[in-house]
C-alpha cells in the first residue's frame, strides 16, 4: 500500500502552494513535482521559481543520498537544452529558457539524477507541451515533463515515451503524458512497473492497474480506473492511491502501473 513520506519542501514556511508530493509504494519512492512556471521574468514570480528550485535541489540531494530506489516525476518548467524546443529563439524571453532555470535544472542532474527519456532517446525531437492545437498540429513543442531515476534504476529502465497522440484528442492538457518502464526488482509481487507523469486526465482503458497515485498541484480533479476484484491487492492499492490523490487536487500526477 502505498505510504505517504512528504507534503511539500522544507525552507519557506509561508509557502503554501502544492506543488511537491511524495510517497513510497513496493519498495519505490515517487516524487511528484510540479515547478513554478516562473512567468513574467523578471520579477517575484521568476525569483520564485529560482528559490523553489533551490528548495527542489537541496531536498533531491537528501533522496539521492539515502538508500532506495526513487523517480523524481513532474513538470519541472524549465526546457533544458535548445534540442528541447522547436524554436528557442521565439522563447528567448521566456522563464523555462532563462539561463538561470537552466543552470538550475542541470545543477539538479549533477547530483546523478538520470534523465530517462534522454538516456534512451539521446538525439531524437522529443516534446511533452504544445501551446495549443496548432503547435501540436506542426509539432512546434517544447520538452519541460521528466522522469528522473537515481543511478541505481538504470540497469531496470526498460522504456521511457511520450503519449503525445493524447494531445490530440477532444479538449486536452497542453502536456502529453510521460512515462517510463521498470523491470520489477527481485522479490517483488509486482511485474514491470510503469511510473507515469500525466496530466488529468482518465487512465486508458488498455493500461493496468494503478498501483500508487501522488498529486503535484492543486487544480482539478484526477479520474482512476478500478480493477481487481475489492480485497486484492492491486485493488486496495488503487483505492490508497485514489485517497491520496482526493488529498489533493491535482494537475500532473505521478503512477505506478503493474503489468497483468
Amino acid at each position: 500500500m502505498p505510504v505517504e513520506r512528504c507534503r511539500g519542501l522544507d525552507g519557506d514556511p509561508s509557502d503554501s502552494q502544492a506543488r511537491y508530493l511524495e510517497a513510497e509504494v513496493d519498495g519505490l519512492t515517487i516524487a511528484s513535482v510540479y515547478l513554478p512556471n516562473g512567468n513574467p521574468q523578471p520579477g517575484p514570480k521568476f525569483a520564485y521559481k529560482l528559490a523553489w528550485f533551490d528548495r527542489l535541489i537541496r531536498h533531491a540531494q537528501g533522496l539521492m543520498d539515502e538508500a532506495g530506489d526513487v523517480v523524481l516525476a513532474g513538470d519541472f518548467n524549465v526546457v533544458p537544452t535548445n534540442a528541447d524546443i522547436y524554436n528557442a529563439w521565439l522563447w528567448r524571453f521566456d522563464a523555462v529558457l532563462q539561463p538561470e532555470s537552466r543552470a538550475s535544472f542541470e545543477h539538479l542532474l549533477d547530483q546523478g539524477w538520470i534523465d530517462t527519456t534522454r538516456h534512451l532517446h539521446p538525439t531524437e525531437r522529443i516534446y511533452t507541451f504544445w501551446v495549443n492545437e496548432a503547435a501540436f498540429r506542426r509539432n512546434a513543442g517544447f520538452r519541460m515533463d521528466f522522469l528522473l531515476l537515481k543511478p541505481d534504476l538504470a540497469p531496470r529502465l526498460v522504456g521511457a515515451e511520450v503519449d503525445s497522440a493524447l494531445r490530440g484528442r477532444a479538449k486536452p492538457s497542453d502536456h502529453a503524458p510521460v512515462w517510463v518502464e521498470l523491470r520489477a526488482r527481485a522479490g517483488s509481487e509486482l511485474k514491470n512497473l510503469r511510473a507515469i507523469n500525466r496530466p488529468q486526465s482518465t487512465i486508458p482503458a488498455n493500461m493496468a492497474s494503478v498501483a500508487a497515485a501522488m498529486a503535484a498541484v492543486a487544480s482539478q480533479p484526477s479520474h482512476f480506473q478500478r480493477r481487481g476484484s475489492a480485497n486484492s491487492p492491486i485493488r486496495r492499492r488503487l483505492d490508497a492511491a485514489r485517497m491520496t490523490a482526493t488529498m489533493m487536487g491535482t494537475e500532473m500526477t505521478a503512477l505506478i502501473t503493474a503489468d497483468q
